[in-house]
């Protein structure tokens, strides 16, 4: 499960990226999105994640460990539009936004791989007592020391997709108990 929400978020990452691209760049603003339309979902995330970071700050590439992950690429697309925005003689006001919302993705990012990391571990860390699991919660531990940006985007941002997009997982798991139902109804166990 904490891998199918990881593979989610980031694929939210990417997409946000890419409203943020166009809200920044190209001007696109919140009447020019329909409410059918699925930029209106990303959109929201983004403007969630100017509330959350309202000031950010440009930060070094996190190491997770993994040679090349969401981070080591919303890092070089920062440095990418940082290095554009030097070589223009004049500030360019929609290349500084831009590359404030990439910075605001990257804290996203952070919460979600300390999400999927820490979930990892408590699973692994589970103990059993007869019938009942122990597990600790090392992420609501993590998560009080983190910044109050991140803070704010655990507490806002993350509940607002798990509730609107379920993981993969989260479906698998509704269509086989959905199917387990009919399959228990219609031919039951004797």
């Amino acid at each position: 499960m904490e891998y199918s929400k990881f593979l989610r978020d980031v694929h939210v990452i990417a997409e946000t990226l890419e409203v943020a691209k166009l809200v920044d760049i190209y001007e696109l603003r919140d009447e020019d999105i329909s409410d059918a339309s699925p930029r209106r979902f990303y959109f929201v995330i983004l403007e969630s994640l100017r509330i959350a970071q309202p000031k950010p700050f440009h930060t070094p590439l996190i190491d997770s460990g993994i040679a090349c992950d969401p981070e080591a690429g919303l890092f070089f697309e920062e440095n990418f539009n940082q290095q554009q925005l030097a070589k223009g003689s004049a500030e360019n006001q929609h290349l500084v936004d831009f590359i404030n919302d990439i910075e605001r993705l990257r804290t996203f990012y952070q919460v979600i791989w300390m999400r999927f990391n820490k979930g990892i571990s408590d699973i692994r860390a589970t103990t059993w007592a007869a019938d009942e699991p122990n597990m600790p919660d090392t992420l609501s531990e993590a998560m009080e020391r983190s910044s109050n940006s991140m803070q704010q985007i655990w507490r806002a941002v993350v509940p607002y997709i798990d509730k609107t997009i379920p993981s993969q997982k989260e479906i698998e798991v509704a269509y086989q108990k959905k199917f387990r139902s009919v399959v228990e109804k219609e031919f039951p166990a004797r």
